[in-house]
């Protein structure tokens, strides 16, 4: 095989594994990150609701009797309440953050007017 063929199935060579390897070694990808408590209580709540509405389901298919329904629909109910005062709480939180970051910056953009 002539030289000037080897060197140039080197250098295709090279450069399919530069262009393979990259993607491997890029730092900026980011690392798979655990679910906010938000995702987490949003995650739950639509579990709450699918349960409910199971539960309903079961109910007016004659598979549960009143008692048992009224009992699991009740703390099913309690839990989704809790669930959404919880949210709400967030959402405070998340909205007082803002509103720091806000009044952070009005004082930054009237510092530099100034100066």
């Amino acid at each position: 095989m002539p030289l000037g063929t080897l060197l140039l199935t080197l250098a295709l060579f090279l450069l399919i594994a530069l262009l393979v390897g990259l993607p491997l070694l890029d730092k900026k990808t980011p690392a798979l990150q655990p679910p906010s408590l938000r995702d987490q209580l949003e995650a739950e709540r639509v579990n709450i609701i699918r349960s409910i509405r199971e539960l309903d389901f079961d109910h007016k298919t004659g598979k549960m009797d009143n008692d048992d329904y009224k009992a699991l629909r009740e703390t099913w109910v309690k839990r989704g309440a809790d669930i959404l005062r919880e949210l709400d709480q967030q959402k405070l939180a998340h909205a007082d953050a803002d509103d720091e970051i806000e009044a952070e910056i009005q004082k930054r953009a009237a510092k530099l007017k100034r100066g």
